[in-house]
Parts: C-alpha cells; sequence; structure tokens
C-alpha cells in the first residue's frame, strides 16, 4: 500500500460451476466444515483450502474485517487504494484512510479470480502506470497475462510474481518479445492441453504442446461464434501432431495406428490404453470443454462472460449436488462395440447380485445386460455409466 494501489481478487463460488471437479477433487483430502470466526483459531491450511465452505467463510471474514479495521485504515491506506473483489459483482474500494465506496464501473460476474485479476490488470493499465506487478503462481493467469499483453499492445513493464519467497520474478513484456511466434495461439494451446476444467491428454505436456503451437493452427477454439464441427476439425489437426499421427484425419485412427505401432515386431507387452490417444468420441467432448473455457478467457475484457449452454458443451448438470459433471461420451455412444459387450458379461448369483466391484460388469464401469447370470433377478448394478 505505500508503493501503489493494491487489487485483492478472490475466487468466486457459483452453483453449476465448471470447476466443480476440480474443487471435489481438493476435497477428498477433507471434508468437515466448520464455522469460522474471527475469535475463534483456525483449522489447518488443508482444511481450509479443501473444503469450499470453508474458504467462502474465510473470504468472508478477510473482506470485513478489511473494511471494518479503522486502524488499518489510517495507518496503511494513505496516498494509494485498496479495492477488493469478492462473491459480489461490485468491487469495494477502500481509500483516504477509510473512505468506501462501491466500484460499479468494474462491475463482473466471472467466477474465476484468474480471469478478473487479468481484467483489472487491463483496467489498470488505461491509467498508464509505470508498472504492474501480478501476485500470482498461478498457470491459467500466466498464459492470460502473456495474450493480453500482447494482444493490448502493452509497453509498460508488468511482471508476476509468487506470493512464495525467494521465487523468480517473470517479466511478461520481455516473454512476450522472446516468444512471440507461439504467443497468439498459447491460450488455446493452453485449454486443449489440459487445465482446471479441461482434461489433459495422457502423455502430452505443455512442452510437446509448444512445440506443435504454430500461428493459426488453432484460431478457432475459444471464439464462441465459431461452428464447433470446424473447431473440433482444428482441434483434431492439432491434437493428431502432438501425438505424431500427422496423416490421421481423425483421433481413433490416430489411436488406432498408435496401437499398431506400439504392437509391431520388437514389442514384448500390450501398451495401456491410456497410453494412446482417446478416441473421437471422447476427445470431441473435451474439446467441448476446453472450446467453453476459452470462451470465457477471451472475454476477460467483457463485464459478464458469454452466456453458454454448459450442457452442450461436455457438461452435464447433478442436480442433487447443484454441480457439474463432465461428460465422458455422449449418451449416444457405446462405451465399446456390440460384440465386446457380448464377451463382457457377470456370473453374479446372489441376492443381491452385482452389489460390489466384485461384479465383473460393475468393475469394468459397465451396465449389465441380457446376457449376464443376474438378468432375470434384482441386479444392484445401477450406477454403471
Amino acid at each position: 500500500m505505500q508503493k501503489g494501489d493494491v487489487y485483492l481478487v478472490f475466487d468466486r463460488y457459483y452453483e453449476y460451476s465448471t470447476k466443480d471437479v476440480t474443487r471435489s477433487a481438493r476435497n477428498t483430502e477433507a471434508s468437515r466444515v466448520h464455522q469460522l470466526k474471527v475469535t475463534t483459531e483456525l483449522p489447518s491450511q488443508k482444511v481450509i483450502l479443501t473444503v469450499t465452505e470453508n474458504k467462502k467463510q474465510l473470504i468472508d471474514i478477510i473482506c470485513t474485517e478489511l473494511k471494518g479495521d479503522v486502524s488499518f485504515h489510517r495507518n496503511h491506506i494513505q496516498n494509494h487504494k485498496l479495492i477488493i473483489t469478492s462473491q459480489d459483482k461490485t468491487p469495494i474500494e477502500i481509500s483516504n484512510r477509510g473512505l468506501i465506496i462501491n466500484r460499479g464501473d468494474i462491475n463482473t460476474t466471472h467466477e474465476e479470480a484468474d480471469v478478473i485479476i487479468v481484467q483489472q490488470m487491463l483496467m489498470a493499465a488505461k491509467e498508464k502506470p509505470t508498472s504492474i506487478t501480478v501476485l500470482s503462481d498461478d498457470t491459467d493467469v500466466f498464459v492470460l497475462l502473456l495474450h493480453y499483453y500482447l494482444e493490448d499492445g502493452l509497453k509498460f513493464m508488468v511482471s508476476m510474481e509468487s506470493p512464495i519467497k525467494d521465487r523468480a520474478i517473470v517479466d511478461i513484456g520481455k516473454t512476450v518479445e522472446k516468444h512471440i511466434d507461439i504467443i497468439p495461439e498459447i491460450l488455446a494451446a493452453h485449454a486443449l492441453s489440459g487445465c482446471d476444467t479441461v482434461a489433459c491428454c495422457f502423455g502430452i505436456g505443455k512442452s510437446t504442446v509448444l512445440k506443435v503451437v504454430r500461428s493459426g493452427l488453432l484460431s478457432l477454439l475459444g471464439q464462441s461464434d465459431a461452428p464447433l464441427p470446424s473447431v473440433i476439425q482444428q482441434a483434431t489437426k492439432f491434437m493428431t501432431a502432438c501425438y505424431g499421427q500427422n496423416n490421421s484425419d481423425t483421433m481413433s485412427n490416430a489411436r488406432l495406428s498408435a496401437w499398431a505401432a506400439k504392437t509391431d515386431k520388437g514389442y514384448t507387452s500390450t501398451p495401456k490404453l491410456c497410453s494412446l490417444p482417446p478416441t473421437s468420441e471422447t476427445f470431441e467432448e473435451n474439446v467441448k470443454r476446453a472450446h467453453h473455457q476459452a470462451s470465457i478467457w477471451r472475454a476477460v475484457k467483457d463485464a459478464d462472460p458469454p452466456e453458454l449452454d454448459v450442457e452442450k458443451y461436455g457438461w452435464k448438470k447433478d442436480e442433487t449436488n447443484r454441480s457439474l459433471v463432465p461428460t465422458t461420451v455422449p449418451d449416444t455412444v457405446s462405451l465399446a462395440p456390440d460384440a465386446v459387450l457380448r464377451l463382457i458379461r457377470c456370473g453374479c448369483e446372489s441376492d443381491t447380485p452385482c452389489r460390489s466391484s466384485r461384479c465383473g460388469c460393475r468393475s469394468a464401469d459397465l451396465s449389465c445386460t441380457m446376457f449376464c447370470v443376474c438378468h432375470d433377478g434384482i441386479c444392484c448394478n445401477t450406477n454403471a455409466l
């Protein structure tokens, strides 16, 4: 606060969020919801940061204390401003030793702090500062800073610094200058190759992706008005190149070619299926999610994210938990050819057949069929996809 204005941004937590899967994965380490108060001792960091309800409470406490701490206002907020963005769409500004106003001019309904951080950096850039420091170590923020630094033609110093002491400080301008040939495509490539809301393809790391990136190859990903078939076609061409299968026109063909190469003469073991390219049907659902995410990133300069129906972009609504779950394959697509499904049958004959993972169908995440022994009884395999 002694050197310049500070923009403090917190994540938001909406129902039916595309971040639900990532947050649920974190919740496996802790699940208890605490009643947090300023006067009580905080639970461990893991308990706070892995349970959404605990994080929301902590954010509310921090924001309330910052707004109400008169001593802090008098001693630290004198010549500069503190702008706080939390759950409400309207950020608040604290200045002049305690003057609090609503900043309706920077209203935003974006959910992700990553997006809001870059959005507010671009707004601050309009005041022509000599430098801006972004305090974050998130890869999404880094990619967005590179993209918009180039797109907006910024010339002043923008640096990205980790909150963790003694880590390197990244000069965004110099990074853009050094990698100017790939920056135009880096946002789309990052979304497609894996981020919080999009699964990565096995064995395809960011270094592989950066070798394939070139201008125009992913020009449609994230353009919300682009025809989805064209987006998928571009993404397929890009990902088959990442797998070294440039002659394959579909991911399924690339998968077949990779399988043939891995089972050719000289190989003594069968390759793991996860090491192969995904099928076309599975990949297309992932492309839809990447397209949706990239569309949000491309809307950083807008107050609101694009109004897209998430159920058309690789997600399903879980009405019970009011959350989203990714679609692995469309409901109309079988998990395996009919000939293969007929070979997979269970022999469960108990009073409650197919109740445990000892059921061959359940363990394979398949529904029991008319070929199974349990067919004429009361099958308990009701959770299979």
